[in-house]
């Protein structure tokens, strides 16, 4: 009886010490997710920090959404602890080297970019000029515009898309020359991520 007793206490006290076994790409009993940085129009109205900004959302979305469903990662910047795009820091290469950098079964990648609210011109893509009021002008010095999200979904295991789409948010007034703000973009992002993300999660398994 004796025996016994320290043979499982032994046993016991060698798990303590025991070093936890990495685990390999996909072998793990949920799906590991990375969420990318999108890659914004240059010189567009968008915010400076659009990419970080809808990061956050999709990740924050995702996790509220997936009720566990899936492990959720995204490359950050080393220096300042925060999300970076950037390939001289972030992740970079193809699917499966990013894969193995943040060991994840799918990638989540897209772009931003805005788009004239009538008809789905890119801002600043356009020849010539439109009088006030017509086709994306709401009046003298101001614009109608909105924000277009594109979304893929890569399976890092097979290489292959395993969804993309795209969606549009609720028409924007733009006053003057300038761009939107951050608060002003997460407002009429947060929708727009929302309904990618209801379309992407089911191919996440």
């Amino acid at each position: 009886m004796k025996l016994a007793t320290m043979m499982i206490v032994a046993t016991a006290a060698a798990s303590l010490f025991t070093v936890p076994k990495t685990l390999a790409l996909g072998e793990g009993t949920k799906p590991r997710l990375a969420v990318m940085e999108f890659r914004a129009q240059p010189g567009d109205k968008l915010p400076t920090n659009c990419a970080i900004v809808l990061q956050d959302i999709l990740i924050s979305g995702i996790k509220s959404k997936a009720m566990g469903q899936c492990e959720i990662s995204a490359p950050r910047d080393t220096s300042t602890g925060q999300a970076s795009g950037r390939r001289s820091r972030g992740a970079g290469g193809t699917p499966r080297m990013i894969a193995r950098q943040l060991g994840a079964d799918y990638i989540l990648t897209g772009s931003i970019r805005t788009v004239l609210s009538s008809d789905g011109d890119p801002i600043g893509h356009r020849r010539g000029r439109r009088r006030a009021g017509a086709g994306g002008r709401a009046g003298s010095g101001q614009q109608i515009i909105a924000v277009l999200i594109a979304a893929r979904l890569v399976n890092t295991r097979t290489g292959s898309v395993a969804w993309e789409g795209q969606q549009r948010s609720e028409p924007i007034t733009i006053n003057g020359m300038g761009g939107m703000d951050s608060a002003t973009f997460q407002k009429y992002a947060e929708p727009v991520a929302g309904v990618l993300i209801a379309m992407l999660l089911p191919q996440v398994k």
